[in-house]
């Protein structure tokens, strides 16, 4: 299983993952938002995405964790997953880098 912990809360990461697995066309076979469990497809294969709010230092954060997948699939969809989160809530600082 690959873990990744991002700075946001659920909602926000619940919606990126979302807007990801639509994009891809992975469908999601199964989602309960408030438990933060999603099930999606993948080709032939299934995957599954557990988000997890947890607090560090004070500040809210979402642990995310991707099973049932090969592992280049999952550093893929964190790789969109930041890119989106980095697009949407950073834009600035990724204008300044160009």
């Amino acid at each position: 299983m690959n873990v990744r912990e991002y700075p946001y809360d659920k909602s926000t990461l619940l919606n990126a993952v979302y807007d990801v697995l639509e994009r891809l066309s992975y469908p999601i076979q199964y989602a309960d938002s408030r438990a933060g469990v999603l099930r999606f497809a993948c080709g032939s294969a299934t995957g599954e995405m557990d988000l997890t709010a947890v607090l560090r230092d004070g500040a809210e954060a979402t642990r995310v964790e991707i099973g049932g997948t090969e592992r280049e699939l999952s550093g893929m969809l964190f790789d969109e997953i930041t890119s989106d989160l980095d697009r949407y809530y950073h834009p600035a600082a990724r204008r300044g880098s160009l």
